[in-house]
């Protein structure tokens, strides 16, 4: 008996590479089709990025159509293909079998992350060419390269409904110069003033550690890991690598799980969400009262704030 198939006009690619978008992208399951990949392993050895860097393997069409039908879905003659970051929005051979499969169709490329971080602009501008609307969640790239602006998404990935409160501040981030030793110092600052902690820097080897209490972890952390420290704390400390001018996945991650945020982004004081009382800068912390900014009552957001469905709607509007 067959599988019964679902008419659908917008599909995505590319939301399995990373687990981070996996969940903050869930809930867009309601409004699109999710493909992911057929034969998961070997599909992910032949659609390497890094593979695909060294030698054109070919076939590449051939899992997209297989990946299309494992799906059961059944598209109009105008479908809208959205890709992310993605191996599949890097292999040439897999993009071009929709589109000469669906030459009606419309390509659409959705950068999730600064162009500012690991150079993403030269790494994907060869491939921006075969889209029809390149989006960016970034507003300074979005203006620089002429791309559409939104602001990025986030769903709950956790049922936080029974969660039990464990500590008063989490962190969680990769190592850096610059950072580590901010991590350190705040951890300091926090915990003399009485507060627990529960901080994790990334790919830092533990015997470098300077401040006792903070974890230290050489592998990557899985995301659902993280969302669990978030929703087990009153706050989420956030440190960003770069100036950044954006709400990033920490910020909308601390607020969708109703925890205060503590960050060193500014940007966040002209965001549509922002609170004062759900938010406070690094920079203002010595002039800050911590017991009641993280035990006073937080300040609810729209339940659709940072709804992924929103993309899907911005996206049909950019393409009429």
């Amino acid at each position: 008996m067959s599988a019964e198939m679902n008419t659908m006009d917008v599909v995505l690619f590319g939301l399995c590479d990373a687990d981070y978008i996996q969940a903050a992208y869930s809930s867009i399951e309601d409004v699109a089709a999710i493909i992911t990949p057929c034969a998961r392993r070997f599909e992910r050895v032949w659609l390497s990025i890094r593979l695909a860097r060294m030698v054109d393997l070919p076939l590449k069409g051939l899992f997209c159509r297989l990946d299309i039908k494992s799906a059961h879905i059944e598209l109009p003659e105008n479908p809208i293909f959205i890709f992310f970051e993605s191996k599949y929005a890097y292999s040439a051979d897999y993009v071009n079998y929709l589109k000469s499969k669906y030459p009606a169709g419309k390509y659409v490329f959705v950068m999730v992350n600064p162009v500012s971080i690991r150079d993403r602009f030269s790494f994907w501008s060869d491939r921006l060419e075969e889209f029809d609307l390149v989006v960016s969640c970034v507003p300074e790239d979005a203006k620089r390269y002429g791309w559409a602006y939104y602001p990025s998404c986030y769903s709950k990935s956790i049922d936080d409904k029974d969660a039990v409160i464990k500590c008063d501040i989490t962190y969680t981030g990769y190592t850096g110069v610059d950072r580590d030793s901010e991590v350190e110092r705040l951890y300091n600052y926090f915990t003399e003033r009485g507060l627990k902690c529960d901080f994790t820097i990334i790919g830092k080897n533990p015997r470098c550690s300077a401040a006792s209490g903070i974890k230290y972890k050489k592998r990557y952390l899985p995301y659902r890991e993280v969302v669990k420290k978030t929703i087990r704390s009153k706050a989420v400390l956030e440190l960003t690598q770069k100036s950044l001018d954006y709400a990033t996945l920490r910020t909308m991650e601390a607020l969708k799980y109703g925890k205060k945020l503590i960050t060193c982004n500014s940007a966040v004081v002209d965001m549509e969400h922002y609170r004062k009382s759900n938010i406070a800068l690094v920079n203002d912390i010595p002039g800050i009262d911590l017991n009641e900014f993280l035990n006073s009552p937080f300040e609810e957001i729209p339940q659709d704030a940072f709804s992924p469905s929103g993309l899907v709607r911005f996206i049909k509007m950019q393409l009429r």
